[in-house]
């Protein structure tokens, strides 16, 4: 079975009745979808909770980036971040999977590897 030829998540959540005529590939494949996608909303909710800063800075309080937004910034992947997290400082662990980053850390950052 090719995931095109799936039942579209959105469909199943609209009309949840349609889930009883799935087969089991079809379940499985539909039951993966929305696993990721709970867990990417997850991900990014929990960052907008945990720090207000991220979504709405003050005057002079820190702006924190997700780890798409700066991994778009210096063309690395997000991940990059995770791994280096103990050796850059503007990275920070927010709770379980959720990590931001410091944009003015970044920046700094970046400028120092100009340099």
């Amino acid at each position: 079975m090719t995931i095109s030829s799936v039942c579209p998540l959105d469909e199943v959540a609209e009309a949840p009745a349609k889930a009883a005529s799935l087969s089991l590939d079809a379940a499985l494949i539909l039951l993966a979808r929305g696993g990721a996608v709970c867990e990417v909303l997850r991900a990014r909710v929990g960052a907008l909770q945990a720090s207000p800063a991220i979504t709405a800075p003050a005057n002079g309080a820190e702006e924190w980036l997700t780890l798409e937004e700066a991994g778009r910034l210096i063309g690395r992947h997000p991940r990059w971040f995770t791994r280096r997290r103990g050796r850059l400082p503007f990275v920070k662990r927010l709770s379980g999977r959720t990590v931001v980053v410091s944009k003015s850390g970044l920046a700094r950052w970046i400028a120092a590897q100009k340099s």
